[in-house]
């Protein structure tokens, strides 16, 4: 394991014991860290099928850490989190970031969030860059364009999947890529949806041992 990505563990390891979460934020941060363990893994693949190799080191935390914005917007931010979020089940096709910039949150947005504490953290600056521009490829330099839009077209496969679990039968024009080949799609939803299994199997068995543990009040 490289240092990027122990890095990238010991930030969000961090964020998540050092903060006093309340049960609504506990509930939603599952999902978030869901989100971007999926859009990593999307990202590691999409990359390896479109460009012939496998990233970089340096980069192999890219999906982890992208989005770290919207954790810090969760825990210092709460409601207008809760805003954004209604806001965005309210108008369906849209992104969270697109919803933020309608509600007025231009410049303080997750993504200007995220970019600042990786950058507090000494990240280096092609990751904060992502973080900043991950919406918004065509402002990152020409050199780190790539990679942000194969994150961006990985982000966007993984959140369809996210929204169709467990629901099989997928979009055909979801499987189409001009890199990609649609059997190694399949075969990529079939490992994504394994995934979401398992982390929704962990979660009720961590749901079940933390009402366990609780003492009774009787």
């Amino acid at each position: 394991m490289g240092i990027h990505s122990i890095q990238s563990i010991l930030l969000i390891l961090s964020m998540k014991n050092n903060f006093q979460w309340t049960p609504q934020q506990h509930e939603l941060l599952p999902q978030i860290f869901l989100h971007a363990t999926l859009v990593n893994y999307c990202f590691l693949e999409f990359h390896h099928s479109i460009f012939g190799r496998r990233v970089d080191r340096e980069n192999t935390s890219l999906g982890l850490l992208y989005d770290i914005g919207m954790v810090l917007l969760l825990q210092f931010f709460p409601d207008r989190f809760h805003q954004v979020h209604e806001y965005q089940q309210q108008h369906s096709g849209k992104s969270f970031y697109e919803c933020e910039i309608e509600l007025g949150y231009q410049g303080t947005t997750h993504a200007e969030l995220g970019a600042y504490l990786l950058q507090w953290w000494n990240f280096s600056d092609k990751i904060v860059e992502l973080a900043l521009f991950h919406h918004e490829p065509d402002q990152m330099r020409r050199e780190n364009q790539h990679l942000a839009k194969t994150l961006q077209s990985a982000e966007r496969f993984a959140e369809y999947l996210l929204q169709k679990y467990p629901d099989t039968d997928l979009d055909p024009d979801r499987l189409r890529h001009p890199n990609i080949s649609t059997d190694n799609l399949k075969d990529l939803a079939s490992e994504v949806y394994r995934k979401i299994q398992q982390q929704t199997e962990h979660s009720l068995t961590a749901g079940s041992q933390d009402r366990s543990d609780t003492p009774s009040t009787e």
